[in-house]
């Protein structure tokens, strides 16, 4: 936003009034609202929506590498914010890109509570404050 022509003392409404589309929000929908699918008991993650088979490979040739159910849930439920923004992520500072993590991770809490209102997950992030992964599971 401080090198948008628009901006005139940090004007949010003015700086989405001109830079963002709505096809944009309707895109990061898809990381803060994400696809999720339940399989052999536990909710795995489908950021893209496509890949269902595939994850469920995944999740059936890595759980014998993991030590618990938990340990696999979390592993295969992980978002690494920085390769979402990969192409973007090295002009931002590490607040914005911190901030984004936690924004994530409060929209799963949400949408995990609504979509399995009678399961308990934790959602959490992991990893170093630039290379933040949002996360979560079921204890």
């Amino acid at each position: 936003m401080k090198e948008s022509p628009y901006n005139t003392d940090y004007n949010v409404p003015l700086y989405i009034n001109y830079e963002i589309y709505p096809e944009d929000i309707e895109i990061i929908s898809t990381i803060l609202l994400p696809i999720t699918f339940e399989y052999k008991g536990i909710i795995l993650l489908n950021i893209e929506g496509i890949y269902e088979k595939e994850i469920s490979e995944m999740y059936d040739e890595g759980l014998p590498n993991m030590a618990s159910k938990v340990e696999a849930q979390e592993s295969m439920n992980r978002l690494v914010v920085d390769d979402v923004f990969f192409n973007t992520a090295d002009r931002s500072s590490n607040e914005t890109i911190m901030n984004v993590a936690e924004l994530i991770k409060h929209n799963w809490e949400y949408h995990l509570m609504k979509k399995y209102p009678n399961r308990h997950f934790i959602v959490e992030i992991v990893g170093e404050s630039f290379y933040p992964v949002v996360t979560f599971y079921e204890p």
